[in-house]
């Protein structure tokens, strides 16, 4: 029955097998048979299945050719198993997985499910599969699913199939991503779905790029819909989107809803459409909001429905008319729209339109007052009588930061100063920022502190800020950064000069004088000429300046390096030092070559130095 099969055996390997022409399947995994490794084989034009799972899991199909029978390869009852690299050509269907209620964690990866007369790859009640760069061209269905769970469908290519790309049915909670679906009657058809995301996926040369009917919180993301009958179609689908997604150059409509009630079309490029950008009929509450509808016969058409809102579109270059609305809409909104070099920028022969605040290029009025609202109100053509009686002299929009705000670094005790700059197609009103405490704007963007701007302790003061800038029709654009205010400055030390004193005499004294804004502590360490460390000091300021003075009487006959260390609140380091000479009384100066006394000093403060850090680095750990 089966050319070979394996039963409640694991951890085999199955390689290089030929299993052609048989009267059942190729290869069969059945029962608690799992982790078994099957490579490279050729299973074709058997009866039944090229390769049958059943009721296993963990076995990885990799490579090998599966073709001419009924199922390729199918997987009934599993989970976690791994099908990749494999050919599953000239079969019923290619690959099917089926039967998983609990949640299947199959991965199908790189595989070629081409030239099958049914479908590329099925999915029925399977779940949380994972579905990456496989090839599914000229079947009937390049991806079919059905009544399943949580799948992710990613870098698909599904071209060239008789009816759909990628085929939906009782889907829910399912991601479909940067899929190829182009040339196919429906390129994503999505039915009885719920909460399914379809993102950054390409759709052209077919009848329907996306189409959703009877389904709920669809979402539709970065999608390219060009070049088809229809870009995108929703039908029966209630609180769906479509965002930031390009629907143009079809030869019918970019979108079309159709009973789509709560659906929102956001930030959309809906271009050279022959019959509409938007095309809405039974739809209430639909949101069309900051899109660009340009070039097409209509920009948007209002067939039926009620309370539809068009806010801040762009509608340009219409070859008949930028908003037509029909005799059956009811409360149709129009607000801070843009209308120019459309034919007729606007037509309603709705029911209580409300139009109001919208960019007209044909508006003849005046703004005596210049308060950027027209002085008369702009009419609107057809039946309804209908004008918009405030409007705009200035094109709508958000003002744009000329540079993006960025943080920044502020010096302790310096003052800060930063000048913002943005601009926008109406007035700027007004600047505001949120740390009101710390700064202060002006009317011209410009940020300066009120009070001086202070350390953490050992660490930059971090100061947020939130500034928003607003124009005269009420658009804001807000962003946040940080102030740093930092302490970079190292203390400044000034000593006297090396000296020398005879030996047993009195009231020889070394004086510094350090200042820093922030001065902290300072370490004396004095060294002999042999460089043994002979005396240590350590003391603390309590202002931004002071003098340091410690005696030197009492040193025999010798050399001697009397070496200051100065650190500030941000462990920032000035250091001098003085060579002293003590002689013998009546007798000869009792010392060694300067420069080879130097070269020892200057060692041994870098290892002060090092030993500063290393305590500095301990006193910043947690």
């Amino acid at each position: 029955v089966y050319a070979i099969c394996l039963i409640d055996s694991s951890q085999n390997e199955l390689s290089n097998n030929d299993c052609i022409s048989g009267s059942m399947d190729g290869i069969a995994v059945l029962g608690l048979s799992e982790a078994n490794d099957l490579l490279n084989n050729t299973c074709s034009s058997n009866l039944g299945f090229g390769v049958y799972v059943n009721g296993t899991g963990s076995n990885n199909i990799e490579d090998g050719v599966y073709s001419y029978n009924m199922y390729g390869i199918y997987l009934d009852l599993t989970f976690s198993n791994v099908i990749s690299s494999c050919t599953c050509e000239f079969n019923d269907i290619g690959i099917m997985i089926m039967n998983d209620y609990e949640g299947a964690f199959n991965e199908l990866i790189d595989n070629d499910c081409s030239h099958n007369l049914d479908q590329g790859i099925v999915l029925v009640e399977s779940h949380e599969n994972i579905l990456d760069n496989n090839y599914c061209m000229d079947n009937g269905a390049g991806i079919y699913i059905s009544q399943a769970l949580s799948n992710d469908m990613m870098n698909n290519t599904c071209i060239v199939n008789a009816l759909y790309g990628i085929y939906m049915v009782e889907g829910y909670y399912s991601w479909l991503s940067d899929n190829n679906c182009s040339d196919n009657p429906n390129g994503i058809w999505i039915e009885h779905s719920n909460s399914v995301t379809a993102q950054y996926n390409e759709l052209t040369d077919c009848t329907t790029g996306i189409t959703v009917i009877d389904s709920s919180s669809v979402t539709l993301s970065d999608n390219i819909c060009t070049e088809n009958d229809i870009g995108v179609s929703m039908t029966g689908a209630p609180y769906g989107q479509v965002l930031n997604s390009n629907c143009s150059g079809n030869a019918q409509y970019g979108v079309y809803l159709n009973a789509a009630t709560n659906t929102r079309i956001e930030n959309c490029m809906i271009s050279d459409n022959s019959i509409a950008g938007v095309y809405i009929v039974n739809t209430d509450d639909g949101r069309l909001f900051l899109n660009s509808i340009v070039e097409n016969w209509y920009g948007v058409f209002i067939e039926s429905g009620t309370y539809n809102v068009l806010s801040e579109n762009e509608i340009k270059d219409n070859t008949d008319t930028g908003v037509h609305i029909d005799s059956a809409p009811v409360d149709s909104y129009l607000f801070y729209n843009i209308f120019t070099g459309n034919f007729r920028n606007a037509l309603d022969d709705g029911i209580t339109s409300l139009i109001r605040y919208n960019y007209w290029s044909n508006y003849t009025g005046v703004d005596a007052d210049s308060n950027g609202i027209g002085d008369t109100p702009h009419n609107i053509t057809g039946a309804a009588s209908n004008a918009d009686p405030y409007p705009l002299v200035y094109l709508p929009g958000t003002p744009v930061f000329v540079l993006e705000p960025t943080d920044q670094i502020v010096e302790f005790g310096d003052d800060f100063i930063y000048d913002l700059d943005a601009t926008s197609s109406s007035p700027l009103k007004e600047w505001r920022i949120d740390d009101t405490v710390h700064f202060s704007i002006s009317n011209e963007g410009v940020i300066t502190n009120i009070v001086s701007l202070d350390l953490e302790m050992y660490e930059p003061g971090e100061y947020p800020i939130q500034v928003t800038v607003e124009n005269i029709y009420n658009f804001t654009t807000t962003r946040t950064f940080t102030v740093f205010c930092a302490d970079t400055v190292f203390p400044i030390v000034i000593g006297p000069a090396d000296y020398s004193y005879v030996e047993g005499t009195t009231g020889h004294t070394l004086r510094w004088n350090a200042t820093d804004l922030t001065l902290e502590s300072y370490y004396i360490d004095v060294y002999r000429q042999d460089g043994y460390r002979l005396r240590s000091y350590i003391g603390e300021f309590n202002s931004t300046s002071g003098f340091i003075e410690v005696s030197t009487d009492g040193l025999a006959a010798g050399t001697y390096n009397f070496t200051i260390i100065v650190q500030d609140r941000a462990y920032n380091h000035g250091f001098d030092y003085v060579i002293i000479t003590v002689t013998e009384p009546g007798g000869p100066h009792y010392t060694i070559p300067l420069e080879a006394f130097l070269l020892g000093i200057g060692a041994i403060t870098v290892s002060l130095i090092v030993v500063i850090l290393f305590v500095v680095f301990k006193r910043r750990s947690p």
